[in-house]
């Protein structure tokens, strides 16, 4: 089963930017969505060079708007089971599936 996450960022510390590390290690498909209002090309590069694709959404429709965004992207991706993010000051030790 492929997997596939969806990670929402607005305004990201240095430790959510971690985070997504430890979330990519997890699970093959990722996707950050930045809703921050203005872009910030360093970080999205940084991202970028970790392997996971960066959208960027200007919270257009709020958090659901940067969920449908990329649900269709993922999907398209071949992700079976999808999990979303918000805010990801924590983050699972191991993601498992039934």
């Amino acid at each position: 089963m492929v997997l596939g996450t969806i990670v929402v960022l607005f305004n990201p510390s240095e430790q959510q930017v971690m985070n997504l590390i430890r979330i990519k290690q997890l699970c093959a498909q990722v996707i950050a969505i930045d809703n921050s209002p203005s872009s910030d090309h360093k970080l999205h590069a940084q991202i970028e060079a970790m392997g996971i694709d960066v959208l960027e959404n200007f919270n257009q429709g709020g958090v659901a708007g940067a969920y449908n965004r990329v649900l269709e992207q993922l999907i398209s991706k071949g992700a079976q089971l999808l999990f979303i993010w918000i805010k990801i000051q924590r983050y699972p030790r191991t993601i498992s599936h039934r």
